[in-house]
C-alpha cells in the first residue's frame, strides 16, 4: 500500500507507511504451568489470537513456540 505526501501541490512524495507492529508477551497455558511468549504482532493477529487461540494460529502459520 502506497501513501502520498504533498508538501505543495508540485511536490507529492509516495512512500510506504510504516506497519502497526508491537511487541507484545502472551501467555500459554501448559500442562506444566503457565509461559509467557513475547512476539512481534500486528493489532489484527492479536484481535485473531483473541479469537481462535495462540495455538491455533501458531500452527497455521508453521510457527514453533516450544523453542527456547
Amino acid at each position: 500500500m502506497l501513501a502520498l505526501l504533498s508538501s505543495y501541490p508540485s511536490n507529492v512524495v509516495y512512500f510506504v507507511p510504516p506497519l502497526d507492529i508491537e511487541t507484545h508477551r502472551i501467555v500459554k497455558e501448559e500442562a506444566s504451568g503457565k509461559r509467557y511468549v513475547k512476539l512481534r504482532l500486528s493489532t489484527k493477529a492479536l484481535k485473531t489470537i483473541e479469537k481462535n487461540g495462540l495455538d491455533a494460529v501458531a500452527k497455521k502459520a508453521g510457527m514453533d513456540l516450544r523453542k527456547e
